[in-house]
């Protein structure tokens, strides 16, 4: 079987793992990531295409869909961001006070 050569980049704590791995089984870095990238090849092509329609049940029907996910909640200040926020507000309050004095002086 011919083989290649290729270079991938992965972090620091994933190659400590694979060489941990490759010593416990007295195997080299090399067996242990051809393994792996030959499991997760054939698991990928394993997975069977998803079906359009779900299969009817005993009686022949056909379940409804699943309901979508629900979306995420909306951020929710929380109670120092609201007071930043209104902090905030009464210094610009106070700038523009300030402002309109010097204004009619």
């Amino acid at each position: 079987m011919n083989t290649k050569a290729i270079t991938i980049r992965t972090e620091d704590e994933t190659i400590d793992q694979i060489d941990s791995l490759a010593k416990a089984m007295d195997r080299s870095r090399n067996y242990v990531v051809n393994q792996a990238m030959l499991a997760y090849v054939a698991n990928a092509n394993a997975k069977p295409e998803p079906a359009l329609d779900p299969p009817p049940d005993e009686n022949g029907a056909v379940a409804a869909p699943a309901a979508p996910a629900p979306a995420p909640p909306e951020e929710v200040p929380t109670p120092k961001k609201a007071a930043k926020s209104s902090g905030k507000k009464k210094k610009d309050k106070k700038k523009k006070k300030k402002a309109r004095k010097k204004s009619k002086k």
